[in-house]
């Protein structure tokens, strides 16, 4: 009797790690750094918008062969003090991700939300910029679309396991980061590991950021999600106003 019981065990497992499963579209918000300039006056608050584009790599999405994108609109502010750094910002996307592992409901999904990001950091000045050893970065997003319709029909009809059954999903996560002076450097660098805290999973993320003109920031990113089959590859561009 044990030895059936842990042979249905075992099959149960290897069910579940077999089913086919869908989370949220956007799901490296808490991943990417919200732009900074070092080279203006300690306390100033400066403020950006800008816009992205997403796009997943590799073998797959959630999916192997299924394709995810997304364009948004950005708005943010950071503030540079003495011993912290501090910023937020917000986010108004959408996309559209490509159905093809489900028969039934195979085709171009479309989402689209807002999401909101909080960071702050401790600071280190260097004769080439500050550098953050420990910082936090939190995110909320709210999605909705097609693509969230499929998500909730396909796992009330047992095809697929659905990640995140409500809108909402919010993540966190701690980064170290290093922002150039200008008349230094024109680049930088920031690097993360988080964790989705609705659907479970772990995140990493690393930033590329190039200081170009006197107030543009030209970020480029790559993003890993533990649930995801692939990566995900973000060009970002934010100009200081």
């Amino acid at each position: 009797m044990k030895i059936i019981l842990l042979l249905a065990a075992l099959a149960i497992m290897l069910l579940f790690s077999c089913n086919k499963h869908y989370g949220s579209a956007n799901y490296e918000t808490v991943l990417k750094s919200l732009p900074k300039h070092a080279d203006s006056a300690i306390s100033e608050t400066n403020y950006y918008i800008g816009g992205t584009f997403d796009h997943s790599l590799g073998e797959g999405a959630y999916e192997d062969h299924e394709k995810s994108y997304l364009g948004a609109l950005n708005l943010s502010l950071s503030k540079i003090d003495d011993l912290y750094t501090f910023a937020v910002g917000s986010e108004f996307y959408t996309g559209h991700y490509f159905v093809e592992k489900e028969p039934e409901y195979n085709g171009k999904k479309i989402f689209y939300g807002a999401g909101v990001t909080f960071e702050i950091a401790l600071n280190n000045e260097f004769e080439l910029g500050i550098v953050h050893f420990a910082g936090i970065r939190t995110s909320l997003n709210y999605e909705d679309g097609s693509y969230f319709d499929f998500r909730e029909i396909a796992s009330e009809n047992s095809k697929i396991e659905n990640l995140n059954t409500g809108h909402f999903f919010g993540s966190y996560a701690l980064f170290q980061e290093f922002v150039p002076y200008r008349d230094k450097l024109p680049f930088g660098y920031s690097h993360c590991i988080g964790f989705n805290l609705t659907e479970e999973a772990m995140l990493a993320g690393v930033n590329f950021n190039f200081y170009v003109w006197d107030n543009a920031v030209i970020s480029l990113s790559y993003a890993l999600n533990s649930r995801y089959s692939g990566s995900t590859i973000s060009l970002r561009t934010n100009f200081r106003i």
